[in-house]
Formats: C-alpha cells, sequence, structure tokens
C-alpha cells in the first residue's frame, strides 16, 4: 500500500508541477503586444553621383586621346582619377598615364585630351574613370577602350580589363 501511494503522490506531483510550468510559460507570452513598426511614408532617397564615359575617341593630334567624362547622377563628384592602360598589339606588359580631375557637377560633361606620349597607331587603350574609387557611385561601369583596329567600346564593367 505505501508503494502504491508514493507512485501516486509522485504522479500527482509531476501532473501538478507540469501544469504550473505549462501555465507559467504561457503567463510569459500572454499578454504582451507586439507593434508593427510605423511605415514610413516618405522614404529618403539615396542620391549619388554616376560617372561614366560619354565619348571616346583618338584625339586632335596623334598622341592624345579624347574623352569626355560624365556625371549623369543628381549630385555632385568630389575628386576622381580617370586613368589609361597603354598596351602595344601583341605585348602583355602596359603603361600607365593619369588624369586629375578636382571634380564634376551632377548633369555635366567635362571634355579631356589625355597626352599619352606615343602615337596611338597599334595601341590598345583601357580607359578607367574613377580609376581609385574615389566616388561612391550608383553604377560603377566606369571602363571603356579604344582598339588598335580603331573600334571603341564604352560604358562597360571594369572587371577583367
Amino acid at each position: 500500500m505505501k508503494i502504491t501511494s508514493i507512485r501516486t503522490g509522485n504522479y500527482i506531483f509531476r501532473t501538478l508541477f507540469g501544469a504550473l510550468l505549462l501555465v507559467g510559460m504561457q503567463y510569459g507570452v500572454y499578454g504582451q503586444i507586439y507593434k508593427n513598426p510605423p511605415v514610413n511614408k516618405n522614404p529618403k532617397v539615396i542620391k549619388l553621383p554616376n560617372l561614366g564615359i560619354m565619348d571616346l575617341f583618338d584625339g586632335d593630334t596623334p598622341d592624345s586621346v579624347y574623352v569626355m567624362v560624365g556625371n549623369v547622377g543628381q549630385v555632385n563628384a568630389g575628386g576622381f582619377v580617370v586613368r589609361l592602360s597603354i598596351r602595344k598589339k601583341g605585348e602583355r606588359a602596359k603603361t600607365y598615364v593619369e588624369k586629375q580631375v578636382s571634380g564634376l557637377k551632377a548633369k555635366t560633361d567635362l571634355p579631356l585630351f589625355i597626352n599619352i606620349g606615343q602615337p596611338l597607331a597599334g595601341l590598345e587603350i583601357g580607359v578607367f574613370i574613377d580609376a581609385r574609387k574615389q566616388v561612391v557611385e550608383s553604377d560603377e561601369k566606369n571602363c571603356g577602350k579604344l582598339f588598335p583596329d580603331g573600334g571603341v567600346a564604352g560604358y562597360l564593367a571594369c572587371e577583367g580589363f
């Protein structure tokens, strides 16, 4: 009889303890009010400059490159560097020429004539706008190329140049 009453007592104790735990856990969650965060009806739009190559071709002399740099973004761009990489056809080595630009207002263009110190004939010339990533932009397609055969490509991503 004693063993049965101990088992019954343990059973009742475990049942009551489990019920108390269940009620206690629900009590901790019950009554909490979750509010949705307020919706901003006028979100701030981050405006950034967007530099790019508007035009690119041989310059007015046999050893210069003409690059029209534009800022089509909605805010002014700070200072940046335009870099030309020069490679002779069939060679792997490149030489570089850089031109510092002090800044560019929004919705404006800037013509640059960059002298490379050698005739353009037979050269592949890569053009990098904002070569040192000094300007945070909305679009980073800042590269172009002048090919030895006279072809031109602009508004390219700079990977693989």
